[in-house]
């Protein structure tokens, strides 16, 4: 309930309260008013009752002296008149403020003073006859009774008339007697449920006052919480800004008359940015972008924090910075906020530099590389002439002296025929190497299925003498070196027959799968080819999965399984130059897992 509903109550209670004093003061004063009536209606009526009895005094007196014959007494009739004459004024002023009475009573007066004039003549007349009478006499005896009969009747006019009156007015005193408590009754109970009501408000009133009070009282415990809670959310956001070492400033634009971005007003500046710029904190928020720093308009900067503002793209570059009396190179970065910016900037110039020694060392690396793969080329072509020679030889004193030597010299001839041949499988896996090293990436579609197919005739041998079972899914037509390719499914199917199990059929399955996450460390964000070499060989132990793809790197020995230790490293070459990745799986015992990752090119 609100305060003007109050206030209503509060004046409906007031006015019931003065209406109950106004009707209980007005009821009285109709109660004393009809009793004061009824007072001088009996009042009136004694004094017409008065006024009549003096009229039949001095008649009695006539009419006694008329019949004794004697002298009637002139005093008593003298003073009968005038007191007459008395009750007159009185009743005029009794009956003055009634109309009717009024009238009536001119009316009594003219009897009165008419029967009082000539009751003075009949009195004279009756002395002077001594008792004697005569026509005359007997005539104005009886006149007399008829304006003593006037008057009476005249009297019983005024006494009925007011008797009416006390009739009314007691009626109307009784029902002021039967109403008054009736009304103060009924007003005091309208009175009693208003104030009632305004209770029951009052309690309600004070009830919510002192929830509202307990909820504002909440609130300010709330909103000094939450006071302290920002106060300190301040203070960790500046220990946050001043612990970075980046520089980092929020700016307000500062507009024209046309609304145009002519400059910007530091707002925020935290320690690392007063650092790398040398610059105090306290005097860069009392000036401008501008004006501390003009290089910003002839870098390209501020227009590009123009825009930022103006359309609330985020703005991210490397500048070299040279104003100011700074050389620096700065990592930047600057977002919208409200009508300014915050910037972010990282001093770099140790980075760059570093950038720039790696790019030399690089360069230096990659003429290195070139010349090293160049050497191995024309040393390993160089070493195949007197090593073809070494071998021919060889085979030679095998033909003509094998029947001479003993047992010991042709064991000395087997062991050089031997170590000349691995000599020549190195040599021709390292000029394999080299030209993988060194092959051209200008790559065109290339059907790995046909490459499958040219791999399962050059090793249709092998395949054959070891009963190798081949099961391939549909493969995929990529970008790349149909060279490198084949030699990279050659490799790989070899390794599978080299590496099978005594007495169980060599079986390689060739799946494919196309995939969406192939986002590995060094691989193009792009969708991507995964396919995959399963074995039933011998396998390996997990630990070495790295170690295999490491050139000259073998898990066996020579007598056990021959090989120079090239050809993984070759076919992880090979996935590298088609920017693709090259991993394995396996566990002792239970055959391997090559999958081959490449992405997926426009062809």
């Amino acid at each position: 309930m609100n305060k003007n509903t109050y206030k209503l109550g509060l004046i409906i209670a007031i006015v019931v309260l003065v209406s109950i004093a106004y009707s209980s003061y007005r009821t009285f004063k109709a109660y004393d008013k009809d009793s004061s009536w009824v007072v001088h209606t009996a009042k009136v009526k004694a004094t017409v009752e008065s006024l009549s009895v003096h009229p039949r005094d001095i008649s009695n007196n006539i009419r006694n002296s008329a019949i004794n014959r004697t002298p009637i007494d002139s005093s008593l009739v003298l003073s009968k008149s005038s007191q007459m004459k008395k009750e007159l004024s009185l009743l005029d002023s009794l009956v003055i403020d009634n109309v009717k009475q009024t009238s009536n009573m001119l009316e009594m007066r003219r009897l009165v003073e008419q029967y009082a004039s000539f009751s003075d003549s009949l009195v004279r007349l009756m002395n002077t006859n001594r008792g004697g009478f005569n026509y005359n006499l007997l005539r104005m005896i009886a006149n007399e009774q008829t304006m003593l009969d006037s008057i009476l009747n005249q009297a019983d006019v005024l006494r009925s008339e007011e008797n009416r009156l006390l009739d009314a007015r007691t009626q109307e005193r009784s029902q002021s007697r039967t109403l008054t408590p009736i009304t103060i009754l009924l007003l005091t109970l309208v009175a009693l449920a208003v104030i009632t009501f305004l209770f029951i408000i009052t309690f309600n009133l004070a009830d919510k006052n002192t929830r509202a009070n307990n909820e504002l009282k909440s609130k300010v415990d709330e909103l000094n919480t939450e006071i302290k809670e920002r106060t300190s959310l301040q203070e960790l956001l500046t220990n946050i800004l001043n612990s970075s070492l980046n520089g980092i400033m929020a700016f307000k634009a500062i507009r024209n008359e046309k609304g145009n971005i002519i400059d910007f007003q530091f707002e925020v500046v935290n320690e690392g940015a007063a650092t790398i710029t040398g610059v105090s904190k306290e005097k860069l928020i009392n000036t401008t972008l501008l004006k501390e720093f003009p290089g910003n308009k002839e870098s390209g900067l501020f227009d590009a924090y123009v825009q930022v503002v103006e359309t609330g793209e985020n703005y991210h570059t490397t500048n070299h910075y040279e104003y100011e009396d700074l050389d620096t190179w700065f990592d930047i970065v600057a977002v919208k906020n409200g009508d300014g910016f915050v910037v972010t900037f990282t001093d770099i110039t140790q980075q760059k530099n570093h950038e720039q020694e790696l790019l030399l060392n690089q360069q230096e690396l990659e003429s290195t590389n070139h010349n090293l793969e160049q050497f191995a080329y024309i040393a390993s072509h160089d070493l195949q002439e007197p090593l073809r020679k070494i071998r021919t030889f060889g085979d030679r004193l095998r033909g003509r002296l094998s029947d001479k030597l003993d047992e010991r010299g042709n064991d000395y001839l087997n062991r050089m025929q031997n170590a000349a041949e691995r000599m020549q499988t190195l040599i021709d896996d390292l000029l394999k190497f080299s030209r993988v090293s060194s092959a051209d990436r200008e790559f065109a579609a290339v059907d790995l299925n046909n490459i499958l197919s040219t791999v399962k005739t050059d090793l249709d041998y092998q395949i054959s003498k070891s009963n190798t079972i081949i099961e391939s899914q549909e493969l995929p037509t990529i970008s790349g070196d149909a060279i490198q390719l084949n030699q990279l499914f050659q490799n790989l199917i070899s390794n599978a027959i080299k590496y099978s199990k005594p007495d169980i059929s060599p079986k390689i399955e060739i799946s494919v799968e196309s995939s969406e996450e192939c986002l590995t460390e060094g691989m193009p964000e792009t969708d991507c080819w995964k396919i995959h070499f399963k074995d039933n060989g011998i396998g390996f132990d997990p630990q070495y999965k790295d170690q295999i793809f490491i050139i000259f790197k073998r898990l066996h020995g020579r007598t056990e399984y021959t090989g120079t230790g090239i050809g993984l490293a070759l076919c992880e070459k090979v996935v590298t130059n088609h920017g693709g990745l090259l991993y394995a799986e396996s566990e002792l015992g239970k055959g391997s897992i090559f999958t081959i990752i490449l992405p997926k090119e426009e062809l």
